[in-house]
Formats: structure tokens, sequence, C-alpha cells
């Protein structure tokens, strides 16, 4: 293997998730080995990581960092990877701190 090909991939808060998971394929299917996936959360519907996985197929991994609650309480992080192509070695979940009180556009962008 000489080239590493790896996507960021900001999901959108997991909405309009065939289409996410349709485009997921359509890179993996050119070579993305690695996806690295932003504002992953649960709905009421099926979590969008186990469609991600039945579509790529058995070969494919993922190890998430997402809370249990649904929509955007639940906010967080997943990365995807081949498991033909690559192995994951080691793992580690860190929380970062949180704020005492959002900025005033942060705190309006929550509200709507």
């Amino acid at each position: 293997m000489n080239d590493l090909k790896i996507a960021t991939y900001n999901t959108q808060l997991s909405q309009n998730h065939k289409k996410v998971i349709e485009n997921i394929r359509l890179m993996a299917n050119t070579g993305v080995m690695v996806f690295c996936l932003q504002e992953v959360t649960r709905t009421d519907d099926r979590f969008i990581v186990d469609e991600m996985l039945e579509t790529l197929g058995d070969e494919w991994k993922s190890i998430s960092h997402v809370g249990k609650e649904k929509y955007i309480d639940g906010l967080g992080v997943c990365i995807l990877w081949n498991s033909r192509l690559l192995t994951l070695e080691k793992t580690e979940k860190a929380f970062l701190p949180l704020l005492d009180r959002l900025a005033f556009h942060e705190w309006v962008f929550s509200k709507l």
C-alpha cells in the first residue's frame, strides 16, 4: 500500500442519512480507506453508523464517541476504516472540558 486515503465528512447531525450513506459508499469505491465523521447523532431511526457498515460490507469497522441521547444531545464523532487494509491498534476516548457558558452566537445556534 503506497497511499493512504482519508476523508473527513460532516454528517450534519445525521440528517438526510440516505444521501450521507450513499456519498460514503461512493468515496469508499474510489479508494478511501478511513472516514472521520463529525456531527454523528442517534435519531429515532436506526443509528447511521450501523447503516453505513451494512452498506460498506463486513470488512469495514467503526469506533464511535457518541452519546446515548438522540439528536444534538448525543452529538459525537466516528471513525470508519477498511479492516482489510488497516488494523486498529489502540484507542482512547478523551472528554474535553465543558464551557461555563456559550458565546452568544453559539447560544443562538443551539436554540435554533
